[in-house]
């Protein structure tokens, strides 16, 4: 309810919450939820992958949102690019960073289900789904046109602006909120 509308609910829609730990594949038609499942796949998953490269978490986490792109293609004519780790003591080539995460975000894409009879199309929503280009590889992948990201609920929220992120993820957090309307 915070992120899709009536019509996308009516029409048919898959709402794909990509978490940090897992992502949440909500399939609604005629106003019903048809088919709902989680996988144990998430941002996280990508994060750990880059470890692997020997280097923190809170390393892998910040290369992974400041150079990750789930399609990278090197231009095999220049030199390798790299990316310096924070504290400047080593680099690392893009192609590798990009190979890791495009092999988790393939994984990850292939166990989301897609019905083909949904007016409405895909919404995307979650922190995990800013990783560049993973949009457009869901979009290859599903052979589905349409497609939006949900960055904001629908519902007017007050808070401040360093408090509100403006990326789809706290979406979950205000769909909650929004739905607790009872007294306990």
């Amino acid at each position: 309810n915070a992120v899709l509308t009536e019509s996308e609910r009516r029409s048919g829609c898959a709402l794909i919450d990509f978490g940090a730990d897992t992502t949440t594949i909500s399939v609604y038609k005629n106003n019903i939820l048809r088919f709902l499942t989680v996988l144990p796949l998430g941002g996280n998953s990508i994060t750990r992958d880059i470890t692997t490269l020997q280097m923190e978490e809170e390393e892998a986490e910040r290369l992974k949102k400041t150079y990750g792109d789930a399609l990278y293609e090197e231009d095999e004519s220049e030199e390798p690019a790299t990316c310096k780790l924070e504290d400047e003591s080593r680099t690392v080539e893009l192609s590798k960073l990009n190979n890791i995460i495009e092999a988790r975000a393939e994984e990850i894409i292939a166990n989301v289900c897609y019905e083909d009879k949904l007016l409405a199309g895909i919404i995307l929503t979650g922190g995990a789904a800013n990783l560049k280009n993973l949009e457009e590889m869901l979009r290859r992948r599903s052979k589905i046109e349409k497609m939006r990201m949900a960055k904001l609920p629908r519902n007017t929220v007050h808070a401040p602006s360093n408090i509100l992120k403006k990326d789809g993820s706290q979406n979950t957090l205000f769909g909650l909120l929004f739905e607790g309307n009872q007294n306990c």
